[in-house]
């Protein structure tokens, strides 16, 4: 009898996709789906806000559509093809109709489609393993970076008077129980749970042992902010209130007990997936550490995940009272006396709420960088004829120091020329669109 070898065809069979990174995927074209859904107008070339081109530009329509289709056409792909090769090409197309939506105005910078750009190159990049990885790592540097920037004092006095809102910290509604302890004390110990919080599920999940008490916290964490912004508390917009809805189910997919440790199964070849494995723990370690640069000013702050404390950098526009009947176009249309309005009393000349603004018209929160409320300024100052307006500069010294009235006033501008001249001055672009248009 002749033994003849059998060829080990073993690496030949084709391998089932992991069920974790797959999930993950269809999680989010999904999650991106339905939160440009709700703020669908944000991603049109609306005329309700004004418009800030990242570069010195102004993106015709059709280039607005375009990033549009594209981006939505990647999304939809990550949830039909969640395995590769499929779900690279469409992460690619999705990363691409993200970045161009960034060009076209950088009020779409939101956090959660900064995520999911991130998201969307590490998928494309990653194999199976380091999909769920680099995920989790990126979770986790989400809440220590938002942590981080929540010990403040500005976000302490701000988010003090609104927990003593929500939860009704009155000296009438505790004073049988508070046993010896002070409402102003509890004003301002409460918001300091947030951020304390925050950083110890983002400790809980690092360690593999508390993975699940780490998970159960942040479900109470994103429960209870769900719970203060929604219908029923502040009422904020549907995309703050859905990027923590999809925090809820991207958690439990990337540390719920039952889900298995992702393995690589899609590597063809030791070269390619070495070299992938390389530019990926390179990319992640990129992701991880670039926030680093916000408390340099070098950074954005909703691009490191600043998300809720006050900016360092304000700028705030004011005008005359005679002024507001000579406002026009979409500010104007927007009821702006009723709405938009922060301060009116007498001793006090208006000021122009551009997050109320942006809330109202868009159903998104005003992109809090100077450059971008520059440029806000700008498009409702020129506008109108009238040269009843003027922008301050706000510089806070410190996160020690308090956003009011510990504020460091820098010189006034009372000319559009001086604004104009200063908002030459930044690296990414600081004019509106309508500025090229008109001219």
């Amino acid at each position: 009898m002749i033994l003849v070898p059998v060829p080990n065809t073993q690496h030949l069979t084709p391998k089932t996709p992991h069920p974790m990174p797959t999930s993950l995927c269809r999680l989010l074209g999904l999650g991106g789906l339905a939160l440009m859904g709700v703020t669908w107008k944000l991603w049109t070339p609306q005329e309700v806000f004004p418009r800030v081109p990242l570069l010195y530009w102004a993106p015709p329509h059709w280039f607005d559509w375009t990033s549009l289709v594209i981006t939505v056409v990647g999304l939809w792909g990550l949830i039909a093809f969640p395995s590769r090769p499929g779900r690279t090409i469409a992460a690619i197309i999705t990363a691409c109709g993200y970045a161009l939506l960034f060009l076209s105005d950088q009020h779409r910078l939101q956090p959660w489609a900064w995520q999911f750009f991130l998201l969307a190159i590490l998928i494309a990049i990653a194999d199976d393993e380091w999909i769920v990885t680099g995920w989790r790592w990126l979770v986790i540097s989400i809440y220590v970076y938002s942590a981080l920037s929540k010990f403040d004092v500005a976000f302490v006095d701000s988010w003090g008077r609104i927990f003593s809102t929500m939860l009704g910290a009155k000296r009438s509604s505790w004073q049988n129980f508070s046993s010896g302890w002070t409402e102003d004390y509890l004003e301002h110990a409460l918001p300091w749970s947030l951020p304390v919080g925050e950083l110890l599920v983002a400790i809980l999940l690092i360690l593999p042992r508390t993975r699940r008490y780490g998970l159960c916290g942040s479900w109470l964490m994103h429960l209870g902010l769900l719970g203060i912004l929604g219908p029923l508390g502040l009422n904020h917009s549907w995309g703050v209130l859905g990027w923590n809805l999809f925090f809820l189910a991207q958690n439990f997919l990337l540390w719920w007990e039952w889900a298995p440790a992702a393995e690589s199964v899609d590597a063809p070849t030791e070269i390619v997936s070495l070299w992938r494995q390389r530019v990926t723990r390179g990319y992640v370690a990129v992701v991880l550490t670039y926030p680093l640069l916000y408390p340099m000013g070098l950074l954005d702050a909703w691009l490191g995940w600043a998300v809720y404390a006050p900016p360092f950098h304000e700028a705030t526009l004011g005008f005359e009272p005679q002024a507001l009947a000579e406002l026009q176009g979409p500010v104007r249309e927007g009821l702006l006396p009723n709405l938009y309005i922060v301060s009116n009393e007498p001793q006090w000349n208006p000021i122009l709420s551009m997050d109320q603004w942006s809330q109202r018209t868009l159903g998104v929160p005003c992109y809090p960088s100077l450059r971008f409320e520059i440029a806000v300024s700008l498009d409702v100052w020129r506008s109108s004829a009238s040269e009843n307006f003027y922008v301050h500069r706000y510089l806070r010294r410190s996160r020690w120091s308090s956003k009011y009235p510990d504020l460091y006033m820098e010189p006034t501008f009372f000319t559009r020329d001086d604004l104009w001249n200063y908002a030459a001055g930044f690296w990414f672009n600081a004019y509106p669109e309508s500025v090229y248009r008109r001219e």
